[in-house]
């Protein structure tokens, strides 16, 4: 029997859910010595490495593949390209999954020391799981069952088929035409990619702007470069009905100011309204656990309301977001190990980066300036823009859409959120990530030796400004 785990159950631990978060927690405990079950009843690896990001990112490439050849003239190289076909760009997609799902199948795990077992788990009591005719206990309970899609009540819905991410990637081909309701992360970046592949793509939103949880000018910027490249926006707009179109979709959609309606027709439809934690099968009464549709609720910890019952990732409602449940499932992993003494409560304080891999990249933490403004008062905020041709990198590679946006307090330079849209958005977030976790100002940023010529030189110019813009006219005040 294993190192502390009473003999009445049959584990130490049970991972509920072979995602991001449960994957860190199985295999931690395995390399603790502990005797864990990993329980998964679809693919292993989670939904972004399944259904999400994985696949997402991986169609985006080949699409800015395309676009750059097309784009090849403003290099100076003449391709002479009349058109192109993209259907194999699915069978690459669904490669990508396999080759990183592989990394955590069974077979890889098992060696590893982490029990699998392939099928839907439900609480029978507090300390059980029935696994199909199967009653398994343990002595922790780790519940990682991530999101789900939102399939929100459409007229006619449930006698169409459509997509949401978790059926998309199995087409066989790029479609004629796609309409995409939602405009958010995902809506973008799957408009972007398909249209780029040869798709008609209508993109419905019901809100005044996509993606608006970020800044006016990240939003402009996507939404500018879908419609330069031919994506048909519908914001402001509701589906009312969907209906069978002999081998196509039909949707009503309805403007919500003055009630006019359009029909579209389209070869596919796709949902893309947001995530819900995944929950429904798991039978939480029978484990005393509370929850709402929103999430699981659990304290400072990770321990839901039954103490030997955690919680991790999507299933807990927080941030919906790999990178986050990574996070806290690591330390929810040191909490199950460590006596009470060391446990330490989930960092809740550090700001969680978004990516939106459109084109411009959009990459963002932290406060923008509304709420930096709401929160602290518009004399006390200070907001510095870069344009992205100000780094001559740029320029040399044909790309000038873009600029660094950085929201601070205004005479501490103390950065409280930032927005990057370039090329590599996600790959310049970094830089200002660590400098508001760790406290590093303006100034510190300002005096950094960054490499030229890089992207990364419009935030030392960010610097600058707040130097020269609200510093040295300060100084000016005292010495006149």
């Amino acid at each position: 029997m294993c190192q502390g785990m009473n003999a009445r159950y049959d584990y130490y631990a049970i991972v509920i859910g072979a995602g991001a978060a449960g994957l860190v927690v199985a295999k931690g405990l395995a390399k603790a010595g502990k005797k864990v079950l990993l329980v998964e009843k679809g693919p292993y690896g989670g939904d972004c490495a399944n259904f999400g990001c994985i696949p997402t990112k991986a169609l985006i490439a080949s699409a800015n593949v395309a676009h750059e050849v097309w784009r090849s003239g403003l290099y100076g190289i003449d391709m002479q390209i009349s058109g192109f076909q993209s259907n194999r760009v699915l069978d690459r997609v669904r490669a990508v999954v396999e080759q990183i799902r592989a990394k955590n199948s069974p077979p890889a795990l098992n060696p590893l020391g982490v029990e699998t077992l392939t099928a839907s788990a439900a609480f029978v009591d507090p300390h059980t799981i029935a696994v199909g005719e199967r009653k398994i206990t343990a002595k922790k309970i780790i519940i990682a069952t991530g999101s789900i899609a939102h399939v929100p009540n459409i007229n006619g819905l449930p006698d169409l088929p459509f997509h949401t991410s978790q059926t998309l990637f199995s087409l066989k081909e790029v479609p004629s035409s796609l309409a995409i309701i939602g405009g958010g992360q995902i809506g973008c970046e799957l408009a972007l990619a398909f249209k780029r592949l040869g798709s008609s793509v209508t993109l419905v939103e019901q809100a005044d702007i996509l993606l608006k949880q970020e800044e006016p000018e990240a939003y402009k910027a996507v939404q500018s470069a879908l419609i330069k490249e031919g994506v048909e926006i519908y914001l402001r707009h509701e589906v009312t009905r969907v209906w069978p179109d002999g081998d196509k979709a039909g949707l009503t959609l309805r403007h919500k100011l003055d009630d006019k309606t359009y029909d579209v027709r389209v070869k596919e439809v796709m949902i893309a309204c947001g995530r819900r934690p995944n929950l429904k099968e798991l039978n939480l009464e029978a484990a005393g656990v509370r929850y709402t549709e929103k999430g699981i609720e659990h304290d400072g910890y990770g321990r839901t309301t039954k103490p030997h019952i955690w919680v991790v990732g999507d299933a807990s409602g927080e941030s919906f977001f790999t990178h986050a449940a990574v996070q806290h499932a690591r330390r929810v992993l040191l909490n199950l190990l460590l006596p009470w003494p060391f446990k330490r409560k989930l960092d809740t304080a550090q700001a969680v980066p978004r990516i939106i891999s459109s084109d411009p990249e959009v990459a963002s933490i932290g406060l923008t300036e509304k709420e930096a403004n709401e929160l602290y008062g518009n004399s006390s905020i200070a907001t510095y823009i870069v344009a992205l041709p100000s780094a001559d990198r740029a320029i040399c590679e044909a790309r000038e859409d873009g600029f660094v946006k950085i929201v601070t307090k205004r005479y501490s330079g103390k950065i409280l959120g930032a927005t990057v849209v370039s090329p590599i958005g996600a790959d310049m977030l970094p830089e200002l990530q660590i400098a508001m976790r760790e406290g590093v100002t303006f100034r510190k940023l300002a005096s950094l030796i960054h490499p030229y010529p890089t992207y990364s030189q419009i935030i030392q110019k960010a610097a600058d400004k707040w130097l020269k813009e609200t510093i040295l006219p300060l100084i000016g005040k005292f010495i006149s």
